[in-house]
């Protein structure tokens, strides 16, 4: 046994427990999530929508359109990926500025994470998101997205953004940084009511623009969902050469950070663009400690990334990263939000998309990792280490940059936590990029935040505000918010966190197992220590077994000089050592005796009804005494000494009296009469042949005169004489008993309907001779006396 099993173990038992989170005012794990979409690089164009959710337990989710009445659910297996085509009818309509019934609600039975994909197929378009949950979203944002001022090559390209409201009668105040498709100027502000489920969608003019620095606040601390990005753009601008849809889920205010852990995306180390928006005044922007900009609430920064990064503000502030639009070896532009150094994950199963390449061009997925330094080696990909992890120079902190596959994927670390976001590359062209997971770890509060938080404890106690909560418990906290903002209330679900006790039994071959750098001996019972999750004590009972060798001899034996044993020729007679392995992997030997088999011999008696008989090559003549060789393709050669006699044949000749007019029915049906005479053929039990010769006499006295005809030979269940029946002419009334020779009742039958089929009570009587007893009347006279005779039996 090795230690990997023991790590999948743990980590699937680690996975199915509730995060340890000590305060949360942004996730993006949940059960409550509203989603709006956005068009994709030409208005004439028919989008694909993807919806992608993965969760730690086993669950269902919805998704409905709350305007339209439509709904579908799917199922969600624990740490699997279900993905769902979203129907376009419901969740897409292009609008350059009004109000739309296209956004949907998700929900979900238990905790999950939700994905977005937006891919246009025509032109080779993509992009995609993380949803952040509803108790994530905010009431007041600042859009980014970037200047699209060049992208002609593919007829119009235009700045975005949409507002979805969560609850009805949400009124938005919306304060343009440019134009807008439908003339309003850059500078107004406007109000717009929205109801649960609507989308306020804008856009820009085409081919110019860029709404970053727009101000979106909802009144009244309703919740809203605010998505931007672009048609299409090329980055930088000018000098991109190609372009690309992007699409991101903003950041609202209320979750802005001041400390990012930035790292490149492979095949454009150092071509990434960062984009900072200051969410407050005089908010100082510094790359790995020099200072690059100061920028006041609503400026955004651009800056090229240049390796991995250390980024921090002396302001709340938000930050996204782009890929580079010119024309590069693999992929082109794509918007994601980098998780900040605060938002961390213990796990995340995460799906990979299939990006549309022309044909023969290949595609390229990553997953980009930020751990600390000193917990490397605990993230876990698909259950296994990685070894390629790099410093983020002047900090405690390593990144990997791993290449997988176009499949679904899990990473798991029993550290702090990690951030992560992951990327697909088309070879030319086509990218997409998005976040993965996280929990906000920091205590800001700044506004309407409703939070409730499902923790544990390994004592059951829990220190919260200076208030120690006891499991099982819930509690409701009320958090004051600074004048002008909302109140923030946590609800605290809190239980006890299991220890694990386990007893394993094991098996090896060896007399010492190694065990987590130990030397274990075999066989022995061990206790091992470790940890949960949470961090709880957990005691595994090792109860290690000597799986046994096999030894055996076996004799056996063998007709040729050579024999097929396991594809290998063994001469014989021999003895050979042979060498396999056990069920559980131990040596195995067999001692193998061979030896040569002789020819077996035996006596024959048997018969034939013909003049010669055929056995293999042999022709024999009838009758003799034969001593042949018989060959059989799966033993040895049989040496037998045949005697053969000749089966005898069987003929007799009978007479039948019938009235003139009536006749003799006779073998297949044929009416015979008076004068005539037929043969019939029947086999012996060997199958030699019988014949029968019966001559058909008129009967020429027609009141008292009675005849019988009995035969006295008959064959069961062959054609025209299948019966033993008795004929009979001016006969009124006729009995017939059936005997053994020695006298044992057989049967009794009417013998003018009725005939002997050779059974008694079912079951087929032997081949003999049996005796007949026949009692019968006629017009004259009433008692006759009886018939007896005999009767051959022949099957």
């Amino acid at each position: 046994m090795s230690i990997r099993p023991f790590i999948l173990l743990a980590f699937i038992l680690a996975s199915t427990m509730s995060i340890n989170i000590h305060a949360q005012s942004f996730t993006t794990q949940g059960t409550d999530f509203w989603v709006a979409l956005m068009s994709n690089t030409l208005v004439t164009d028919i989008d694909s929508y993807y919806l992608s959710a993965c969760g730690p337990r086993n669950c269902s989710v919805t998704i409905s359109n709350p305007n339209s009445g439509w709904s579908h659910t799917i199922s969600v297996n624990a740490f699997g990926i279900t993905t769902y085509q979203l129907p376009t009818s419901e969740c897409w309509e292009m609008n350059r500025f009004g109000i739309t019934n296209k956004g949907l609600h998700v929900v979900s039975t238990d905790s999950v994470q939700i994905w977005i994909y937006n891919h246009n197929g025509t032109p080779s378009s993509c992009d995609a998101t993380q949803i952040l949950s509803t108790t994530s979203l905010g009431t007041e944002y600042i859009v980014q997205s970037t200047p699209v001022d060049h992208c002609s090559f593919l007829n119009e390209s235009r700045s975005q953004f949409s507002v979805l409201a969560t609850e009805d009668s949400t009124i938005v105040e919306t304060t343009f940084s440019s134009p807008t498709a439908n003339g309003i100027a850059a500078g107004t502000t406007r109000y717009d009511i929205i109801n649960a489920g609507q989308i306020l969608q804008v856009q820009g003019p085409s081919n110019s623009g860029d709404f970053s620095g727009t101000t979106v606040t909802s009144l009244h601390c309703k919740r809203i969902a605010v998505f931007s990005g672009a048609s299409n753009t090329s980055i930088p601008d000018p000098g991109g050469s190609s372009a690309d849809h992007t699409y991101q889920q903003n950041i609202p205010l209320e979750a802005y950070s001041t400390e990012w852990f930035l790292t490149p995306t492979a095949w454009h180390d150092t071509s990434d663009y960062v984009r900072v928006t200051a969410g407050e005044d005089n908010c100082q922007i510094y790359r790995n400690g020099t200072l690059l900009n100061t920028l006041n609430r609503g400026q955004t920064y651009q800056f090229k990334l240049n390796g991995p990064a250390h980024i921090t503000t002396s302001q709340p502030a938000v930050l996204y990263q782009y890929m580079d639009g010119r024309y590069k070896s693999w992929g082109d532009v794509a918007m994601f939000a980098p998780n900040s150094a605060h938002q961390v994950s213990r796990y995340c199963t995460f799906p990979t998309f299939p990006l549309n390449n022309r044909p023969g061009y290949n595609a390229k997925y990553y997953v980009n990792i930020v751990v600390p330094t000193s917990e490397t080696s605990l993230l876990l990909l698909d259950g296994s280490p990685l070894t390629d992890f790099q410093p983020i120079s002047g900090t405690a902190y390593s990144y990997s940059r791993h290449p997988i596959t176009q499949n679904n994927h899990t990473l798991f670390t029993s550290g702090s936590g990690f951030s992560a976001f992951t990327y697909g590359l088309a070879e030319n062209w086509e990218a997409y990029a998005m976040g993965l997971g996280g929990i906000d770890t920091t205590t800001r509060i700044t506004g309407n935040i409703d939070v409730t938080i499902d923790t544990g404890s390994c004592t059951g106690q829990l220190h919260w505000h200076d208030t120690l909560l006891l499991a099982p418990s819930t509690t409701h906290f009320t958090v004051s918010a600074p004048e002008g903002l909302c109140d923030s209330i946590y609800t605290i679900h809190l239980t006890t966190y299991p220890s694990y006790f386990d007893t394993i039994d094991s098996i090896t071959c060896l007399d010492q197992l190694p065990w987590n750098d130990s030397l274990l001996s075999v066989p022995g019972t061990h206790t091992l220590s470790y940890q949960t999750i949470q961090g709880c004590d957990s005691i595994i009972t090792l109860q290690l077994h000597k799986a046994p060798s096999y030894f055996d001899t076996i004799d056996s034996t063998a007709c040729q000089q050579m024999m097929l044993w396991d594809d290998t020729l063994l001469s014989v007679p021999d003895t050979h050592i042979l060498h396999y392995q056990t069920i559980n992997g131990c040596d195995s030997t067999i001692m193998l005796h061979l030896s040569l088999s002789p020819l077996p011999e035996g006596s024959l008696d048997t018969g034939c009804c013909n003049d010669t008989l055929y056995i293999q090559q042999y022709a024999l003549a009838v009758p003799g005494d034969y001593t042949i060789t018989l060959s059989y393709p799966q033993g040895c050669d049989s040496i037998i000494h045949l005697h053969v006699d000749t089966l005898p044949h069987y003929y007799q000749f009978d007479t039948v009296y019938v009235n003139p007019d009536r006749g003799y029915l006779g073998p297949g049906g044929r009416q015979y009469w008076p004068g005539e005479t037929f043969e019939d053929t029947l086999f012996t039990q060997m199958g030699c042949d019988s014949i029968i010769h019966i001559t058909v006499l008129a009967n020429t006295d027609t009141s008292c005169q009675h005849h019988l005809w009995v035969p006295n030979i008959f064959t069961p269940l062959l054609d025209g004489n299948n019966q033993f029946r008795v004929l009979s002419d001016n006969v009124t009334k006729m009995e017939v008993n059936i005997f053994q020779r020695w006298g044992d009742w057989v049967c009794t039958f009417d013998g003018l309907t009725e005939g002997w089929d050779g059974a008694k009570n079912g079951t087929p009587c032997p081949a003999g001779t049996y005796v007949y007893l026949i009692r019968f009347a006629t017009p004259c006279q009433s008692n006759v006396k009886p018939i007896v005779g005999t009767i051959t039996l022949i099957r």
